[in-house]
């Protein structure tokens, strides 16, 4: 049993047996890398707002990995394990990382999510977690409504509620997500689509899930290509800077940003040094390619760079735990 399981435990018998407040903790304890600027009502400990990871150095090779004819089809097993959902609102849940764990994580979100799941599965198998996957393929985790052909998606909401009823059961030490749009609606009769309401969507379930003491990681959205970034390096193999990508911030991540600002449990960890260093999204990463596609990141990737994720990961959930 984590020491937070037992910290929920024992606090309420303290309280009554003492008849003091100590184990709830200072009402304005938020240390100063956090805004302070969300709810109060939440059980968790507060966070930082913004963990910024660090790139690992660059690998070395004399081919290029994966070659650009085989990039799409270098994703995650999760894909071929049945992972994801990708029509329907049944949430499907497999399980990664150590087999006997006291900590527990839960991955959820979209496929901007399940593109970590190597990294966060190898961090977990060497720190000792278990990592559990919730995903639906473009299907932001939010209580607003993402668009599905200029409509609101209903069946990703439905999908989101239950997903959060999931994790609530779970009751993970961390829950980590990621997404890639950038504007929602409040609900299913609007088409107003915005990114205020993306935030506050992001805002209503992550304080939620805050009050129930889990607190929540928000990796930062990976850049869109404006073609695919494989065609391109395989057009320009002798001159790949061809293809640097002009935005180095995913569509999710100003969203993400706003909303960490206003919850105290939640951190968004920015990976945008990681996937483009110095702002610049070169497609190659010393011999790796960095994404498969237009937006989606190589499986050889994710795994070359697991060690910057692991240093955040494991601040938060010390934190948590």
């Amino acid at each position: 049993m984590s020491t937070r399981h037992l910290r929920a435990l024992l606090c309420p018998l303290a309280a009554a047996l003492l008849t003091l407040s100590a184990c709830a903790g200072p009402a304005d304890d938020t240390p100063s890398g956090s805004s302070g600027s969300g709810s109060s009502s939440s059980s968790a400990s507060p966070v930082p707002d913004v963990i910024r990871a660090t790139a690992p150095p660059k690998p070395t090779g004399d081919e290029l990995r994966p070659a650009p004819d085989d990039a799409f089809e270098d994703q995650p097993a999760a894909y071929d394990d049945g992972c994801q959902n990708s029509e329907g609102t049944e949430v499907l849940t497999c399980t990664y990382g150590a087999d006997d764990a006291d900590v527990t994580l839960a991955l959820v979100g979209d496929s901007k999510a399940l593109q970590w799941i190597s990294a966060v599965d190898e961090i977990g198998t060497d720190r000792g977690w278990q990592v559990v996957t919730m995903t639906k393929s473009t299907c932001t985790w939010a209580d607003a409504y993402v668009s599905s052909d200029q409509r609101p998606n209903t069946e990703c909401w439905s999908w989101g509620q239950k997903a959060k009823d999931e994790v609530l059961d779970l009751d993970p030490d961390l829950v980590v997500t990621s997404f890639g749009h950038n504007m929602a609606a409040p609900d299913d009769s609007s088409t107003e689509f915005s990114r205020t309401g993306l935030v506050d969507g992001l805002v209503s379930l992550w304080e939620e899930i805050g009050e129930a003491d889990i607190p929540v990681a928000a990796l930062s959205d990976t850049p869109h290509a404006v073609e695919t970034v494989p065609e391109c390096v395989a057009d320009h193999r002798e001159d790949t800077d061809a293809c640097i990508l002009e935005d180095s911030e995913g569509l999710g991540t100003p969203a993400m940003r706003e909303a960490v600002k206003k919850v105290p449990t939640a951190t968004l960890v920015d990976l945008t040094d990681v996937v483009c260093p110095d702002e610049t999204c070169r497609p190659v990463f010393g011999d790796v390619l960095v994404q498969r596609d237009g937006s989606h990141l190589t499986d050889t990737f994710v795994r070359e760079v697991a060690p910057a994720l692991d240093t955040p990961l494991a601040e938060l959930v010390d934190a948590a735990t």
